[in-house]
C-alpha cells in the first residue's frame, strides 16, 4: 500500500523492480498498489503519478463519496479496494454498505479485490486476532463475497445479495462441475469466470493456511 509521497514512492519500487528481474536476486516484481484515496481528484492525482506503469487499487472508504469515487475509478481505467473488516467490531461494515460498493462497481465496470475480515470460507462469528482470549465478531465469507458479486453481475437483486452475505449454511452453496447454486439461484461456469475477470477478482487474509483449510473442510479442494 502506498501513503503519502507517490512521487516519492514510484523511484523505489521502480529500484526494486530493477534489483529483482533477475532471477538471481530472487525474481520478484511490484506490478499493482494500494491507495487510499478519498476524493476523486485524489484518484485522478494518483493516476497521473503512476502514469500506467503500475497498476493500483484505490482503497475507498464505505460512506456516501463511494459512487463518486467508484466512478472516478472507472473514468482512469483502473480499480478498487474495498475493506470488509478489521481488529474490532466497527470496522465490519453493514451489509447494505457492502451491497452499494458492489453494485457501484458492476454498474460502473470497476473491478475490485476485498480484503480484511476474509480469513474464513463462510460468514460467522469468529475471533477477530490470533491472540489468546481475543474477542469475537461476525466476519464475512470469502465465498459469500465473491459470490454475491457473481450473482449480482448475473442480475441478482441486492436484497437477494445481502441475503447472500449473510448467509452461515455452507450446504446452502453447491457447486459442481457446471456452476454453483444457492437457494434456486444457480452460475455456469462462464459466469463464475466472468465475474472473476471484471467484478471481484481477489481477496487479502492474514493467513495463507485457513482459507485452504477451510475449502478442503468444506470438501472444495482436494
Amino acid at each position: 500500500a502506498l501513503a503519502g509521497d507517490i512521487e516519492r514512492e514510484l523511484p523505489r519500487i521502480e529500484t526494486f523492480n530493477i534489483a529483482h528481474a533477475d532471477p538471481a536476486g530472487g525474481a520478484a516484481v511490484i506490478d499493482t498498489v494500494e491507495i487510499r484515496v478519498a476524493s476523486p481528484a485524489d484518484v485522478v492525482r494518483a493516476s497521473s503519478v503512476l502514469r500506467g506503469a503500475i497498476e493500483p487499487y484505490f482503497e475507498i472508504a464505505l460512506t456516501g463519496e463511494a459512487r463518486a469515487l467508484i466512478a472516478a475509478v472507472a473514468t482512469v481505467g483502473a480499480r478498487a479496494k474495498v475493506r470488509t473488516g478489521g481488529v474490532t467490531p466497527e470496522l465490519f461494515p453493514a451489509t447494505a454498505a457492502l451491497v452499494s460498493f458492489i453494485r457501484g462497481c458492476i454498474d460502473a465496470g470497476v473491478a475490485f479485490k476485498a480484503t480484511a475480515g476474509l480469513h474464513h470460507a463462510i460468514r460467522a462469528a469468529y475471533p477477530l486476532t490470533y491472540e489468546t482470549g481475543s474477542g469475537r465478531a461476525t466476519m464475512y465469507g470469502f465465498l459469500n463475497v465473491f459470490l454475491a458479486a457473481a450473482f449480482m453481475r448475473a442480475g441478482l437483486d441486492d436484497a437477494d445479495a445481502s441475503a447472500l452475505l449473510e448467509e452461515r449454511s455452507a450446504d446452502a452453496i453447491r457447486f459442481s462441475e457446471d456452476g454453483v447454486s444457492w437457494r434456486g439461484n444457480t452460475l455456469d461456469i462462464g459466469a463464475i469466470a466472468a465475474a472473476r475477470k471484471d467484478v471481484a477478482t481477489s481477496f487479502g487474509s492474514c493467513s495463507f493456511t485457513e482459507p485452504v483449510d477451510e475449502l478442503r473442510a468444506l470438501h472444495l479442494l482436494p
